[in-house]
């Protein structure tokens, strides 16, 4: 946000161009997967989760192996990635920048119904919203039967 506000706001063209180099350099690092936590394709739930919580503790990365806010921890990325398409459109067909960015939205939000992403997957449509967490949902769904 600080890149898009001194590249638009502030019109400061030669600081924003520095900005986005390091924006760029540091999301390419998510998009080869090289980052502290890697993520994985989870094949039981079909999403993309963190590698923290695989071993069972499903509080590891703010529960993202749970399937926790996805559409929170994904989001920041999509947001940065529209930045960077924004100042830098030729960046969206770099490698796999918006194959990556897809795969995430996909993961919480995907619109169409195919084999590696359930449709719609943490929208409650009776509730006509989605869930600021998954499984807090379930806890005190849980909590409510017992």
């Amino acid at each position: 946000m600080i890149t898009y506000v001194v590249h638009d706001l502030a019109r400061n063209r030669e600081l924003a161009v520095k900005a986005l180099t390091k924006l760029k350099d540091v999301f390419r690092i998510f998009v080869e997967n090289k980052q502290r936590i890697p993520l994985v394709y989870e094949k039981n739930w079909k999403g993309v989760v963190s590698t923290a919580g695989i071993n069972g503790d499903a509080g590891a990365d703010f529960g993202n192996t749970w399937y926790n806010d996805h559409h929170f921890h994904y989001g920041y990325f999509v947001y940065t990635a529209a930045v960077i398409g924004y100042l830098d459109p030729s960046w969206l067909n770099e490698g796999d920048n918006r194959k990556w960015v897809n795969m995430l939205v996909r993961d919480f939000a995907n619109s169409v119904t195919d084999t590696h992403f359930p449709f719609s997957r943490a929208f409650d449509w009776f509730n006509g919203h989605s869930w600021g967490s998954i499984i807090h949902f379930y806890l005190f769904s849980l909590t409510d039967i017992m």
